[in-house]
């Protein structure tokens, strides 16, 4: 008899490539790394856009959580539609990252000398 570890102690990515082979168990290899990246995207989106203190970037965040949510264990998707997915909440997440970073510099301070 095989013992298995409960899920809340493995690592988030060892947890994503259990959920993906217990929900998608005809998916091959490469579909389930795909989607378990998008699982492990979903959950730190999650969590960044309640760490984040700009709006706007919780926004973007979320949005990403929603795009992984809606994706990850979708039957009908192709390869390259997760992987699609994949490069969509990528681009996300750096916009996320630019506008935290633009949020971040002092405000009224200005190198324009143009006036």
């Amino acid at each position: 008899m095989t013992v298995q570890t409960p899920i809340a102690k493995l690592s988030p990515r060892e947890a994503a490539v259990e959920i993906v082979a217990t929900f998608m168990p005809e998916a091959g290899a490469e579909e389930r790394a795909l989607r378990a990246r998008i699982h492990v995207a979903r959950d730190t989106s999650s969590t960044r856009s309640v760490r984040v203190a700009s709006f706007d970037s919780k926004r973007i965040y979320s949005v990403a959580t929603s795009i992984a949510g809606e994706w990850v264990l979708k039957r009908c998707a192709t390869k390259e539609q997760l992987a699609d997915v994949l490069e969509i909440i990528t681009a996300l997440f750096k916009a996320a990252q630019a506008y935290e970073r633009l949020q971040a510099s002092p405000e009224g301070e200005c190198d324009d000398d143009r006036r």
